[in-house]
């Protein structure tokens, strides 16, 4: 009888570290926004979803092997929060699907992931790199998120990290049919923090590939912070060939209030000559841990036949009324993280 009971006991309190090592999480982030936009044919308004963030759900976990090494996954869906309508319908996990394995040697992660253009460019942008004010957001081409992809996120070297992609493509590596590849170096180191990302993609019909580059990061002056941010896009038979120049400032109104403020233009060195330029600005209220009030004001100016618009972190602008039209419009939005 003691016997049974020592080992009852010893397996109760097994089967409670192991619970306590491994863990699963339903998380989410619901952002809902009305706007008053004119893209030159008068003002509209309307309801909208993925403002400043993407809305989506999904299951994460993590489970602890011991010896510092672990195991997560990420499955992620989108979703429209004005509807409830799924944001990919073709797609289960529209956003991420991937199971990596890690340690102090750093993670190696498989399936479909968010691009490291994407995880970047908040780093240049006080506009967390979404929102209708913020012009790298409107004005920049690139593949935000791959299939089939082979990641490797490398631990902390001093202030330095890298991230390298492999997208395999349908038929092959990444220099087949929706193939990619891609490289991230960051600097981190007190109040700096820089990012250089490169990701070349090619396209279904493996007759194109698109690069794309991010350089900049921010200056942490305290309240305010100072963000640059360079973008080069080229795809040549999409005739894709800009730089996009942006300079924001973020500045700590109060504890709970931030204001945003930020220029971009953009030189389109195509044969269509068709540049751009955009002012915006930004208020977050963060009304509690989970909870954040938005709203913003943008301006922005199409040259010649430029057809660029006020989108969102995940939701294509209104379109114009006529090639060249400008796009101006005011934001306001909900986000809640669960």
């Amino acid at each position: 009888m003691y016997k049974a009971l020592s080992a009852g006991i010893a397996l109760l309190c097994a089967a409670s570290t192991a619970q306590a090592q491994n863990s699963v999480q339903v998380f989410g982030v619901i952002d809902t926004f009305a706007q008053h936009t004119n893209t030159g044919k008068g003002y509209q308004t309307a309801i909208d979803s993925s403002g400043l963030y993407g809305t989506r759900w999904g299951v994460k976990g993590r489970e602890d092997l011991g010896g510092g090494n672990n195991v997560e996954f990420v499955l992620e869906q989108g979703f429209k929060s004005d509807t409830g309508a799924a944001a990919d319908p073709t797609r289960v996990f529209s956003r991420q699907a991937w199971v990596g394995v890690g340690g102090a040697m750093g993670q190696i992660r498989v399936g479909r992931q968010n691009a490291l253009m994407f995880l970047n460019e908040n780093r240049l942008d006080a506009f967390v790199g979404a929102s209708m004010a913020s012009g790298l957001n409107n004005f920049s081409t690139y593949t935000v998120r791959t299939d089939r992809t082979v990641s490797y996120f490398s631990p902390a070297l001093g202030p330095v990290r890298f991230q390298l992609y492999y997208g395999f493509g349908t038929t092959g590596g990444a220099k087949s049919a929706n193939g990619s590849y891609s490289g991230a170096l960051t600097y981190d180191r007190q109040r700096l923090h820089l990012s250089l990302v490169h990701q070349a993609v090619r396209n279904a019909q493996d007759t194109d590939t698109q690069k794309a580059l991010y350089a900049g990061g921010h200056y942490e002056f305290e309240p305010a912070t100072v963000y640059l941010g360079y973008h080069r896009a080229r795809s040549p038979l999409a005739q894709i060939d800009k730089d996009v120049l942006t300079g924001s400032v973020r500045y700590h109104l109060t504890a709970a209030l931030d204001l945003g403020v930020g220029y971009t233009h953009l030189r389109d060195h195509s044969s269509r000559d068709s540049g751009a330029s955009q002012l915006g600005t930004i208020l977050i209220y963060t009304l509690s841990k989970r909870t954040q009030l938005y709203s913003t004001l943008s301006y922005l100016r199409n040259r010649n036949i430029g057809n660029y618009t006020l989108n969102g972190a995940a939701v294509a602008g209104l379109p114009l009324a006529y090639a060249g039209a400008d796009a101006r419009g005011l934001q306001l939005g909900i986000v809640h993280f669960f």
